[in-house]
């Protein structure tokens, strides 16, 4: 098995119970039995709608399937709910590319490095911010107030 570089993309949260239909989803993403998977991830959208996780993982394996419509759908009804969903983002401009749309593809991606910067902006540690960002506005547009002085 390949050793990634980076976290999975599509790691949940560990603060909520994984839905066992999305336990089982991924599964059979992992065994490239994508429409397995579908029936699996269908299921869990159904009993929870605001799960970001299960519409992005739903999206890949549409877009895998070749749906390529219903992928796009999936990854921007998980970016509707969670606007920060890196996994969304990430497999968004990887269909983008697909589709041979680059433009897409590179604003999605920038979105993500902005949004990388965006949270280096606090101090992990401390949980002092050295500016004032409300990240729930990303990436429509963040709101960015001095709260200390500009670093040199």
């Amino acid at each position: 098995m390949p050793v990634r570089a980076y976290p999975d993309p599509t790691s949940r949260s560990q603060d909520k119970p994984e839905n066992p239909n999305v336990a089982a989803a991924r599964q059979a993403i992992d065994a490239k039995d994508f429409q397995s998977a579908l029936g699996h991830l269908t299921k869990a959208v159904q009993e929870a709608p605001n799960d970001a996780d299960a519409h992005s993982r739903l999206g890949y394996s549409y877009r895998k399937l070749g749906s390529y419509d219903k992928s796009k759908e999936s990854y921007l009804k998980a970016l509707k709910i969670d606007s920060r969903h890196r996994g969304a983002r990430e497999y968004l401009g990887e269909l983008y590319l697909v589709l041979n749309q680059p433009s897409d593809a590179e604003r999605e991606l920038h979105a993500e490095r902005e949004l990388q910067a965006l949270k280096k902006a606090f101090h992990p540690r401390s949980g002092e911010k050295k500016w004032g960002i409300d990240t729930e506005s990303f990436p429509m547009g963040a709101s960015v107030t001095r709260s200390s002085p500009r670093p040199a």
